[in-house]
């Protein structure tokens, strides 16, 4: 502990309490190294003499703004790092109460800033296509309606597909606890039609096997689904569907609820 505070005195002194506490919290909490920390620094302290140490004042488009001055001239590697330590920024602001979660999301990728538009995304009939392309009397159809429906409603990753289990259900308050990348843990609400479609495979299709993954394999011996094969599942529906992008997989479900979103506002 003693280390820590000589550490975190030598990294910190005379900024601002807003710099100091992100950068204990870094030491602390998420045991980062001290290059990262030292990469971080002039880009957080440019955001708050920009933006001002009352967080509560922050706004999405004013973050967004922000980014886009940082990125303007540097490369994909650099950019990268301007939004990083951004949204390592805004995730301690987060957990501290002192502003929304939501805040951290409204950074895109840095894909987006570098063609300085949204993702390549899909259209509401493109993604009723595919999901209405699912055999629902079989039992990859059943398995993959239910698939691209937790990818389209909730905007879920191919992994966080992968690796929901039968805890993660609760039927009665009709939500899904959901573990990302990060491991943190949320919940969501699951739509009648997302309900519908879990039940019907899990009745009628799923192999009765003890594996607490929701999402098996077709083909014996049945094994839970992995991050990769649920992309490749999206990726043949969206190929079968004639879907013409550079890049396919879960992850233009994901976009695509993504850009609805920011276009509803």
């Amino acid at each position: 502990k003693r280390l820590s505070n000589a550490l975190i005195h030598d990294i910190t002194p005379n900024y601002p309490e807003l710099y100091c506490n992100f950068t204990t919290w870094m030491l602390t909490q998420r045991g980062v190294a001290k290059s990262t920390l030292d990469g971080y620094r002039a880009i957080v302290l440019d955001l708050l003499r920009k933006m001002g140490e009352q967080p509560e004042r922050y706004t999405a488009k004013g973050i967004r703004e922000f980014v886009l001055y940082r990125v303007k001239h540097h490369n994909k590697s650099s950019a990268q790092n301007v939004i990083s330590a951004i949204r390592m920024f805004l995730r301690h602001l987060s957990t501290a109460g002192r502003v929304d979660p939501i805040l951290e999301q409204s950074i895109p990728n840095i894909a987006a800033w570098r063609l300085q538009s949204l993702p390549r995304c899909l259209s509401a009939s493109t993604i009723d296509d595919v999901i209405s392309r699912c055999d629902t009397n079989t039992m990859m159809g059943a398995r993959n309606r239910a698939i691209f429906l937790l990818l389209a409603f909730l905007g879920l990753r191919a992994g966080e597909v992968a690796g929901l289990t039968f805890d993660d259900i609760d039927w009665r308050g009709a939500t899904l606890r959901i573990r990302d990348k990060c491991r943190r843990r949320s919940r969501l609400p699951m739509p009648q039609v997302v309900g519908d479609a879990l039940l019907h495979y899990l009745e009628n299709f799923r192999p009765q096997v003890k594996i607490d993954q929701v999402f098996l394999s077709t083909l014996a011996p049945h094994r839970a689904l992995r991050r990769v094969s649920v992309s490749q599942i999206a990726t043949q529906a969206l190929r079968q569907a004639g879907v013409d992008s550079p890049k396919l997989g879960a992850h233009m479900f994901r976009h695509s609820i993504a850009t609805a979103l920011l276009n509803e506002g």
